[in-house]
Parts: structure tokens; sequence; C-alpha cells
């Protein structure tokens, strides 16, 4: 009788059909024996294993070593990999299997693994062999040496390259392409704010870094909120804790930049300087002292600032106590007579309104009014001799003096 290619005369069989291998299963491992799971990637550290089983339908496989690692061809897009290693056969004597798992490691490139088994490396108990052609196996498995992407971002405040005073709150995301890791020998999927990589910042170079708490996790992108604080100075830089991908590529930041940054100001800036004078421009007046003539004021040097810079320097007078001008920036003249004082300050660009100078004050005193002519009294002494004496007393206008003499 005859059965497909299976033949029975009397008692003996014959079998035509070729033995075949089959791909049964795939592990990828990020570190031994850490199973990240069959639809998985591998990097060129890590570790792949194949199982492939040897099947025949009628007499079943010989248990036979033909199969070994060196005739085994692995690719990666057409790219040799040669760090492979194949286990002892497995020999299942009721099916007439036999099986090998296949260790690939040091796998380089992204793409589709393949496994080619060569002809001739599979015999079957009727001693049919595997076809002469090679047999390609694409066991699906992504060849994934690239770290994870990460773009980190500060979203509030929103003007990218201000510097801001303390008290201000800062926002930044950390926006990573795929899924991350927080250990690879844990393969924990990073899902809430408690596992969140750990976010650390400074300012201006500084040596000390600030811890940033996670406040909110949504796909994969962590959200960091921050304060900043007395000492923060000059622009932010970020950096951000070790994960990694399925593959168990590794991505981390070291005093990046974020896209829109900021940084911070809290150094008051050094007040500028006025200049005062008899005429335009000119600065020959005395502080403090008295002169009937009008005193020209004027913003001398506009102070300095060594982080936002100065953005204006004002003053203000007032005259005999009384407001007189506030927020002048330009050249003012004071001609009435009285004691005028003048109170300069400098304010910075740190958002949102600056951090302000120390004050200094200056005065000017004008006086235009002539003196009241004095009086003179005499007494004459009598015939025996005694001299007279005369005195004389008066006062000045705008600043009260009053004037006594003997003559």
């Amino acid at each position: 009788s005859t059965t497909n290619n299976y033949h029975i005369y009397s008692e003996y069989k014959f079998d035509y059909d070729k033995p075949v291998w089959n791909y049964v299963s795939k592990d990828i491992y990020l570190t031994n024996p850490d199973d990240v799971g069959n639809d998985g990637y591998a990097n060129a550290s890590r570790t792949v294993k194949i199982t492939i089983k040897g099947t025949d339908t009628h007499s079943g496989v010989k248990n036979e070593t033909l199969l070994t690692a060196a005739n085994i061809a692995v690719t990666v897009n057409g790219t040799p990999i040669t760090s492979k290693t194949l286990s002892t056969a497995s020999y299942n004597s009721t099916e007439k299997s036999i099986t090998y798992t296949l260790t690939v490691t040091n796998i380089t490139g992204d793409g589709t693994l393949n496994v080619e088994l060569p002809a001739n490396s599979l015999k079957d108990n009727a001693t049919n062999t595997n076809v002469s052609t090679n047999i390609t196996t694409s066991v699906n498995i992504k060849a994934d040496n690239t770290s994870p992407g990460l773009t980190l971002a500060v979203t509030s405040p929103t003007t990218a390259g201000a510097y801001y005073k303390a008290g201000q709150v800062i926002t930044i995301t950390a926006t990573y392409n795929e899924d991350i890791y927080k250990e690879i020998t844990s393969n924990t999927l990073i899902t809430t704010p408690g596992d969140a990589p750990v976010m650390t910042l400074k300012f201006g170079g500084a040596t000390s870094q600030n811890t940033v708490s996670c406040t909110a996790f949504s796909g994969n992108i962590f959200t960091y909120s921050y304060t900043i604080k007395e000492g923060d100075n000059g622009m932010m830089t970020v950096s951000l804790a070790t994960v990694y991908d399925a593959a168990g590529n590794s991505k981390s930041a070291t005093d990046a930049t974020p896209n829109n940054n900021i940084g911070a100001d809290t150094i008051d800036p050094t007040v500028g300087t006025i200049k005062m004078g008899f005429s335009s421009g000119a600065n020959d007046y005395t502080n403090n002292t008295w002169t009937n003539r009008d005193v020209y004021i004027a913003i001398d040097n506009p102070g300095s600032d060594s982080q936002s810079g100065v953005n204006t320097t004002t003053y203000s007078v007032t005259q005999n106590g009384a407001s007189y001008i506030t927020g002048q920036t330009g050249e003012l003249t004071l001609s009435e007579q009285g004691t005028y004082t003048i109170i300069v300050t400098t304010t910075d660009n740190a958002l949102p309104d600056g951090n302000v100078s120390t004050s200094s004050t200056y005065i000017v005193k004008i006086d235009k009014t002539a003196p009241t002519i004095g009086t003179l009294t005499k007494k004459i002494g009598t015939s025996g001799g005694s001299d007279y004496v005369g005195t004389w007393s008066g006062t000045e206008g705008a600043n009260g003096a009053s004037f006594t003499g003997n003559w």
C-alpha cells in the first residue's frame, strides 16, 4: 500500500521525505537569566537565544549530531555575526525529534536577525537529509544598538533665555522616544513618577546639584518641578540618571542644556550713579553744598549686574521733604531754591519684575535769596574816657542763618 511518500511492503517501510528544521522560539536576555520576552530587542552586548528543532513526519529524525555552530550562518541585514554557540543536542525519543539552542552575542546593526541552517545538517532514520539548499529562518529579532532618544525642555516659564528671580517655579519635561526601564537587571518598566529617573540641576556651572522632583508621568514623558532659591545664579543645566530600553541600551544626561532654557538671577545689581553740574552734562557741583545757581542732574553710570544685566537706573527727587519727581531717567534741572534729596536705584532684567539694588542718596542745596541787611547800634561812653561799643546783626534769606558782630 502507499500513503503519500510513505510506502509499506509487507513488513518494510519506506520514507522518501526530507527532514526539516523548524524555528521554535527565541529569547532575548538583557542580563542572563533575566528574560525580556520573545518579541524584544537585543544590542551588541546582549544575548539572543534561538531554539530550533529538527523533525521528520515519517521515520523521525535520527539521533545524530550533524549541526555545529560553525556551519550556521547568522546575519543582521546581511552582515555576518560570528559570536555564536550551539548547545548540545536534546533528542526526544518519543517523537524522534532533535532540538538545539543557538546563542548569539555581539549583535551589531539594526534590522532582522536571520539564521541559515545548511543542507545535510539533519538526517532522518531513513538516511534522508534536509534539502541541499540553505534554509533561512527569520526569527524576527531586531538588533537594537541605539540608545533611547531623550528631549529635555523647559515648559514653564515660557520666555526662553530669560533670567528669573528666587521663588520662580520651573517645569521641565524629559521625553523619551520609547519605553524605558529603571534597571537593566530588573526589567522594571517605568510607569510611575516614583520610578522616574532622578533629575538634578545646577546654575552657572556651580558644583552643587539640586535634586528635582518628578511630579507627573504620561506615556514616556516625565514632568519635573523646581523652585529657584537664593544663591541660584546663571543659566541652568540638567542631569538625568541612567535608564534603559528593552534591549539594554542606556541613556543618561549630564549637564545638558534643555530646549527653551532659562537662567536664575538672585543677586541685586550694583546701583548706578548720577552727575550734578551747573550746566547740561556737567559734573562740577559738590554734593550737599549750598549754591545760588541752577543744578543739572543726569544718570552718569547705569550700574552693573553680573547675571541678567541692568534694566534701568532711575532717580526720584524730593524738595524740602515733599515729593518732587519719581522714576526719572533723563536729565533734570533744579532751579527753585530749597533742599533736594535725590534717591538713585538700579533694577536688573530678572523676571518677573527685576532685582532692585540698594539705593544711593545725593543732596542739592539751592539758595537764590539775598541776605537781609543788618542793623547798627552804638553806645557812647562818658567823658571819663570809656570807649563806645557798636554791634550789628542780620539774617540770610533761604537758609535762615543769622549774623551778629561788634565794632
